[in-house]
């Protein structure tokens, strides 16, 4: 079981106060194709079926979660940019989801397909400031969220993206390591995700992982009223390392619970300045 204790320790450990008035906040989410080739049924997203059932719902759920989130700690939407699966909000595609996991129906949380070209679009784009794209700076904070399917073959942590396509962490350290950012802060979910910990290492850099690199990252498994959520008697799923991220950073859980355990979640904005590690 996830130990919320050592990890709200940890986390305020790393609770950044952000100086420089002309600081921008920028962040990338990068989710991969959910019924990507060569993953079992049992491992895809809804199971691999194109029904409204909501199995492994979760690759969508803690998006918008995220998005929102980031939204709630002052990041611009302009400057959030979203990769997810095949380019097109999974409530879009399954009207029959929740009005909690939809955004509002002038507003689309993707932005972008989640492939391979389209990852170093967005990453070559924030480091040069091309293709429309603002040129970060040394002033700048940003912030990278990956949830996706991962593997550790041949020496490598793998982040699989759309088509069957991969990005061994060396790869992708290459993309994102000359973005000139101050500070930079990493959450991975994908299972093996602690591979990347070591090509993204920095004096400015906070890393979170799901797991180690030989491990595999877990949906929430705790009774349904707590990791997961039930509405209007369905479930909906969630990381269980991120539903713990997320709640500790929020104050209260996605179904808006204040405690854990009969532990109360924390807040991470302890000065309420909206700079956090995220």
């Amino acid at each position: 079981m996830f130990n919320v204790k050592t990890f709200i320790a940890l986390f305020m450990a790393f609770c950044i106060s952000q100086i420089g008035i002309s600081q921008e906040k920028y962040a990338v989410l990068i989710i991969g194709d959910y019924v990507a080739q060569g993953i079992p049924n049992t491992h895809q997203f809804n199971g691999g079926q194109t029904d409204n059932n909501q199995d492994f719902d979760e690759f969508w759920n803690d998006t918008f979660l995220m998005w929102e989130l980031l939204q709630a700690k002052g990041y611009d939407p302009d400057n959030i940019f979203v990769l997810f699966a095949d380019g097109v909000d999974y409530s879009f595609n399954h009207p029959l989801i929740d009005d909690r996991y939809k955004p509002s129906s002038t507003v689309t949380v993707t932005d972008y397909p989640a492939t391979l070209a389209n990852l170093q679009m967005v990453f070559n784009g924030l480091r040069l400031g091309n293709g429309g794209f603002p040129q970060l700076t040394e002033d700048d904070f940003l912030f990278v969220w990956t949830f996706d399917h991962g593997m550790f073959i041949e020496g490598h942590a793998r982040l699989l993206l759309m088509d069957d396509e991969y990005i061994i962490e060396d790869d992708f350290a290459a993309l994102v390591n000359p973005i000139p950012a101050h500070k930079k802060a990493f959450w991975m979910l994908q299972c093996n995700s602690g591979g990347f910990n070591g090509a993204l290492e920095g004096q400015n850099t906070v890393f979170h992982s799901a797991c180690q690199y030989l491990e595999g990252a877990e949906s929430g498994n705790d009774t349904p009223d707590i990791e997961n959520e039930l509405i209007n008697g369905k479930q909906y799923t969630h990381s269980e390392c991120f539903f713990h991220m997320y709640s500790s950073t929020n104050g209260e859980s996605p179904a808006y619970l204040d405690s854990y355990d009969n532990e109360d979640y924390t807040d991470a904005d302890l000065n309420t300045d909206l700079y956090i590690s995220l």
